[in-house]
């Protein structure tokens, strides 16, 4: 089975003066979500890890489910810092795995995999959370689950990248538990997390992590790790299709995207 993963669109039709959000962003989503249809036929389906929108208004929640309706299979989303939960709950519920109460975490089976999300938002905060509940929650879904492959959906990434700035943006309350539960699932365990506006890949607590590209910027310095300085680089975009295997195997392939104009800061 396959599917699709990308993040951080940080939709909005207002980019001026948003330092981390490209200026043309509407036609760049628009460029993505074609790429994306023309790839959808050999997908099961896609995974959108969070900040769907910069300022989490109706309009723009209107306008990217709009997009997202064009699909023919299943489209999963968590919420991400820039999001705001009952706007996202209005404007995706029902329909794209979105609850209609409490935090916006969901569990489906599909294409012979497990999917979860969950809801690291801490409102106002760059920061993630993981409440017990949640986490008691996840742990009875791990340790019930039968197929072979899970795929947990989250914002925040969990693990270290060594680069100061994004280990302090992506820091989770309860993580340390968090780790535990994966590290004791019965099944492998696949990591989609967005949040840092740049691609990384992770073994953590025996579980494999992506963070996908960011279509709103891709973020840098000029060192490798440390903390150094941090900011939008000129770095294309791409986001990742995952093919599962019976076996075990597990294969990601880059996709890059022709975002059609300059990125301009």
């Amino acid at each position: 089975m396959r599917f699709a993963h990308t993040s951080d669109f940080h939709y909005t039709d207002k980019p001026e003066g948003r330092w981390h959000v490209r200026n043309d962003i509407v036609s760049a989503f628009r460029a993505l979500m074609d790429d994306l249809l023309r790839v959808e036929k050999h997908l099961d389906f896609i995974a959108i890890s969070g900040d769907l929108t910069e300022f989490g208004d109706d309009e723009s929640y209107i306008a990217v489910r709009t997009e997202l309706e064009k699909f023919h299979l299943p489209v999963f989303l968590v919420p991400g810092n820039h999001d705001l939960r009952e706007a996202l709950r209005r404007n995706f519920s029902p329909g794209f795995q979105i609850p209609t109460t409490g935090p916006l975490d969901f569990h489906t089976e599909t294409a012979g995999v497990q999917v979860i999300g969950l809801d690291t938002l801490v409102e106002g905060e760059h920061h993630g959370r993981l409440t017990n509940e949640q986490l008691d929650w996840l742990e009875q879904k791990l340790a019930s689950n039968l197929l072979p492959h899970s795929v947990v959906m989250l914002h925040h990434a969990p693990f270290q990248t060594g680069v100061g700035f994004f280990d302090r943006l992506s820091r989770t309350d309860g993580q340390e538990r968090f780790g535990d539960i994966v590290g004791r699932a019965r099944s492998d365990v696949t990591l989609l997390c967005g949040h840092t506006h740049r691609p990384y890949q992770a073994n953590w607590c025996g579980a494999n992590c992506y963070v996908s590209g960011a279509l709103a910027s891709q973020f840098g310095g000029e060192e490798p790790f440390g903390d150094g300085k941090v900011g939008v680089i000129d770095e294309p975009f791409a986001y990742f299709i995952h093919t599962l295997g019976g076996r075990g195997d597990h294969v990601v392939a880059t996709r890059y995207v022709d975002l059609n104009s300059p990125h301009s800061q």
